[in-house]
Formats: C-alpha cells, sequence, structure tokens
C-alpha cells in the first residue's frame, strides 16, 4: 500500500487481525493504530515510511508478532501515550531513522525475542514505560557510538520499573 496518509488505519476498532499485509512508501505510518484496542498483527512487512512502520497510540491489549519494519523515517514500531499492556513479541526492526523498537508514555507492555539492529538510534528505547518486560531482544550495529542498544528513560524514576532481562547487549 502507498497512500497520501497511512498504509492501514484502525480508528476506535477493536477485535480485528492484520495479516500479511505490505505497507511501503506512506506519507505517514505503515500501519496506524488509534484508540483500538484487543488487536492482532502479525507477519506485515512496513518500510519506506515518512513516520513509523508501525504506531500504537491510545492502543492497549495488541499483540504483535513477526512484522518486519524497516528503513522507515521515525521508528520502526513506536507504542505511545496510553498504549498499555501490549505485547511485541518476534518482530524484526532495522535501519530505521531512529528506534528499532519504542515504547513512549506506554506501560506494562512485554518485549519479547525481537531482532533490533543498524537502527540510527537504539535497538529498544523506553521512555515513561513502567512495568514493562523486556527479555530476549538481540539488538545490535548500533550506527551511533554514544547509544546504547538498550535505553531506559523515565522509566527508572518510576514506582514500577521495567524488568530487563539478558538482552540488548553488543553482539
Amino acid at each position: 500500500l502507498n497512500n497520501l496518509y497511512e498504509g492501514i488505519g484502525l480508528f476506535y476498532s477493536s477485535n480485528n487481525t492484520l495479516v500479511n499485509n505490505t505497507c511501503a512508501q506512506n506519507s505517514q505510518e505503515g500501519i496506524y493504530l488509534w484508540t483500538s484496542n484487543n488487536n492482532t498483527l502479525t507477519n506485515n512487512s512496513c518500510y519506506k515510511n515518512t513516520n513509523n512502520g508501525i504506531l500504537l497510540s491510545s492502543s492497549s491489549n495488541n499483540t504483535l508478532t513477526k512484522n518486519s519494519c524497516h528503513l522507515n523515517a521515525a521508528n520502526g514500531i513506536l507504542v505511545s501515550y496510553s498504549s498499555d499492556f501490549n505485547t511485541l513479541t518476534n518482530n524484526s526492526c532495522y535501519n530505521n531513522s531512529n528506534d528499532g523498537v519504542r515504547l513512549y508514555y506506554a506501560n506494562s507492555a512485554t518485549v519479547t525475542a525481537n531482532l533490533c539492529y543498524n537502527n540510527s538510534n537504539d535497538g529498544v528505547h523506553l521512555h515513561h514505560a513502567s512495568s514493562t518486560i523486556v527479555t530476549e531482544n538481540r539488538c545490535y550495529f548500533l550506527r551511533i557510538l554514544y547509544d546504547t542498544p538498550l535505553w531506559v528513560g523515565g522509566a527508572m524514576r518510576s514506582l514500577h520499573r521495567p524488568r530487563i532481562r539478558e538482552d540488548c547487549r553488543y553482539v
């Protein structure tokens, strides 16, 4: 899909399944969920979009599995603003101009077994993300030397720190 805005947009939509879609070269996001809950995104390819490959905003309890997000002008996957209890598993996010996976004011997520490499900033980036589990991700070949594979900002000042285990190490 190549569109003026999003490739696929779900607005106030719940219990949908998006499988095997290609969303490329869109003026905004490849896939955009806004105030949309309990959706499943599986095996979608989102690349060369002007913003993010996949964006969840005010969208909770969604499952993202085996999606490929690369060469986007912002993040591979961005989960933001009150998007809580989302699960990101086995996604590949690489060669994005910002982060592979970014959680921004999104809580209680599970980020597991994702492959994030060659992103301009971080492989996985948590900012004001509380009660989040980040485990078994592979993050490597970062372009900027001062950035880290896993960046946690804001979350460490909260009462509920993310649980991070054996992931996002330099390879």
